[in-house]
């Protein structure tokens, strides 16, 4: 059980906090485990094509990555973007516990509000979210193995 409630931890980090240079720890889980815990996220899970750096520190929420034909793409918003609040809910100094709350309320085909300031200016860009793509819920177990589980499990995988 303690296993996986260490693994479910690294997958809502992944929630959270999707962007580049996050530190990763070494998951105690099984790989099927975290296999399954995986697939659980990502059908719960929706998905605007953001990264983001930030969330949950004393500096600003930054839009580190768009993805392309995205729905955040589709909706105007950029990298170097500043994320200010979400549906009015303010990102700066908002807890875990409060962000995972207000992510759950969000179910996909939503339109999401999202407050950015650019430059200075600040902009609201509708964005209506949907489920979390396959590919991109593979491409961050992969991640999570990879960095995670290291070289046993790369290589254990390398057949298939």
């Amino acid at each position: 059980m303690k296993r996986v409630v260490v693994c479910f931890l690294v997958v809502m980090s992944f929630a959270a906090i999707a962007g580049e240079g996050h530190e990763y720890k070494k998951c105690t889980a099984s790989a099927d485990e975290c296999t399954a815990k995986f697939k659980e996220w990502a059908a719960k899970t929706t998905y605007s094509g953001i990264w983001a750096e930030g969330l949950f520190s004393e500096e600003q929420v930054t839009v580190k990555e768009v993805a392309p034909e995205s729905p955040a793409a589709e909706a105007g918003i950029k990298a170097g973007d500043v994320l200010v609040a979400i549906n009015g809910v303010k990102l700066d100094g908002i807890s875990e516990e409060a962000w995972k709350e207000h992510r759950a309320s969000i179910k996909a085909g939503a339109k999401v509000w999202y407050k950015i300031n650019r430059g200075g200016d600040y902009k609201k860009f509708a964005v209506v979210v949907t489920a979390m793509p396959m590919e991109i819920a593979a491409k961050k177990l992969g991640k999570h193995l990879m960095k995670s589980h290291g070289e046993m499990v790369a290589t254990a995988h390398a057949g298939h």
